[in-house]
């Protein structure tokens, strides 16, 4: 507006500063325009630059990623008051992705206890989409029976990649690695070894 009262002779150029990789979320979000991917869009504006940055890498690898069989994987993030879900195939139909992608991203609100849930579906056959599909969940944490009972029946979660011992641990707890998830995590190593 400054500039087009004639307060300074050029237009300035405006743009988000985020992570490399993440200004791909934007635009793709950008050009569905709906209201679901502006909801998306503000929510992922109050997150922090690293998290942003490990959301986009996870979306850029999961592209190229082949699943075995007909399965689902899944990673999670969570700050504050949002988590954040991405859902990856190699063999299910779009359909299929929504399914589980709904079901994720209530598990985790549940999880965590927000009252927000964002979630990423990608069909991994490295197209040239940041993401297939995204959703967006927004309402206040309950305690619900059914819910308890399918956190309680999930294999227990094993991350791809950890944290160094004295680095924040992944569970967005504020604590250090080593004195929260660890233990808990090499135990479902090898609990779940035989696991994919």
């Amino acid at each position: 507006m400054a500039f087009e009262r004639g307060e300074y002779p050029d237009k300035p150029t405006i743009t988000l500063r985020v992570p490399d990789g993440v200004g791909d979320i934007f635009t793709q979000l950008k050009s569905w325009d709906d209201d679901g991917a502006r909801w998306i869009s503000f929510a992922l504006l109050e997150l922090d630059d690293a998290t942003l940055h490990a959301i986009a890498q996870t979306l850029n690898e999961l592209k190229y990623t082949t699943i075995p069989h007909d399965g689902f994987k899944r990673m999670s993030f969570h700050q504050g008051d949002t988590t954040i879900s991405v859902v990856g195939s190699s063999a299910a139909t779009f359909g299929e992705l929504k399914t589980n992608m709904q079901k994720r991203g209530l598990l985790e609100k549940y999880r965590r206890k927000t009252s927000k849930s964002i979630v990423f579906g990608v069909l991994c056959n490295g197209n040239d989409k940041v993401f297939d599909s995204a959703d967006y969940i927004e309402f206040d944490w309950q305690f619900n029976d059914e819910f308890e009972a399918l956190v309680k029946s999930e294999p227990a979660f094993v991350p791809s990649s950890t944290p160094k011992r004295n680095e924040p641990c992944f569970c967005g707890s504020g604590k250090k690695y080593k004195k929260c998830c660890r233990n808990k995590v090499d135990i479902n190593r090898q609990k779940y070894a035989n696991l994919i």
